[in-house]
């Protein structure tokens, strides 16, 4: 239900605007009256009005003055003005102010509702789509992690989507990798032995924290997208917070060794932590999402190649080590 504020200075013409108009068969649960601009303005700062209908001609504070002092506030009240004179310039001001409707004394009643009515539906379907929007927002940020891991699986498997596809989900999904990009795939694969220790609540619960883990050492480096293969292991899509303009390499070697380093500390705090051992496997820079699917094909060999062993492995000679010896 709305309410609604009259105003005008002829204390008689508010009253019986007030009294004869059904105002509640069109929704209005609530009319207030002014007999002045002054009243009017003091009557806006104490109720939540959502329809003026003003006289422009009132000595002192006008419905001009009035419908300039809602549009500067930008607050939330549509605007019917009244006037005994059918003359431009006031038309003008009140187009200029955002005036809904301009209407000539004496206005009939059913003339008056129906501008109100208007007014009226409008905001209903206003309120609708902002209510669908909200639930389509909410759906968006509750589903954000899954969404994403689905993206990541796709461009990892080589699914094809065109540049504005996937700049749009990029955006919509906030992820700050750019078409163009140089970034690192990384697979943490996990012992075999959790699979056959913990059940699928557990190995959630380790995945978690195995993320946790990931993110407080990577994340001041690096931009950090997860996702799964299908085997289950944990992936990775890693991009230098130095990267500048896309379609720059920003993996220089110094770059390579920082992340060599701290992928070492993951596993060794995965060990710590969580009691758990995991081998990390990181791929040779490739450009984004062309050159991702290739050398995430190269990294997934190397994992598959390499049975229960654990530890660390990347494609450059010397950027890390392993609790066996190995290059991936």
């Amino acid at each position: 239900m709305f309410s609604l504020l009259i105003v005008d200075d002829h204390k008689h013409q508010v009253d019986t605007l007030a009294a004869t108009v059904d105002w509640d068969a069109i929704g209005i649960s609530a009319v207030h009256k002014a007999y002045g601009g002054q009243s009017a303005l003091a009557m806006i700062e104490a109720h939540p009005i959502d329809i003026l209908i003003t006289d422009i001609h009132m000595p002192g504070t006008t419905g001009l003055d009035l419908i300039e002092f809602i549009d500067r506030g930008n607050l939330k009240i549509d605007c019917i003005l009244l006037t005994g004179y059918a003359e431009f310039e006031y038309a003008k001001k009140a187009i200029e102010l955002h005036a809904v409707d301009y209407l000539i004394k004496p206005v009939r009643d059913e003339v008056l509702l129906e501008s109100v009515r208007k007014i009226i539906a409008k905001r209903q379907t206003d309120l609708r789509q902002h209510q669908s929007f909200e639930h389509a927002t909410s759906l968006l940020h509750r589903n954000l992690p899954l969404l994403k891991e689905n993206l990541l699986h796709d461009i990892l498997q080589g699914v094809r989507l065109t540049g504005n596809q996937l700049a749009e989900k990029l955006g919509m999904y906030r992820i700050p990798v750019r078409i163009g990009d140089y970034v690192k795939v990384a697979v943490v694969k996990f012992d075999p032995e959790f699979y056959d220790s913990y059940d699928a609540y557990d190995m959630k619960l380790f995945e978690y924290a195995m993320k946790n883990i990931a993110e407080e050492l990577l994340a001041s480096h690096f931009h950090l997208w997860f996702g799964k293969t299908m085997q289950g292991n944990l992936t990775l899509l890693l991009l230098p917070h130095a990267a500048a303009a896309a379609g720059t390499d920003a993996w220089t070697p110094s770059c390579q060794d920082s992340l060599a380093s701290l992928a070492n500390r993951l596993v060794e705090q995965v060990e710590q932590y969580l009691k758990g051992k995991v081998a990390v496997y990181l791929s040779s820079p490739a450009q984004f999402p062309k050159e991702v699917h290739s050398v995430y094909l190269s990294v997934l060999s190397k994992v598959m190649k390499s049975g229960g062993t654990t530890g660390f492995f990347c494609r450059r000679a010397g950027c890390g080590r392993s609790s066996k010896t190995d290059a991936a």
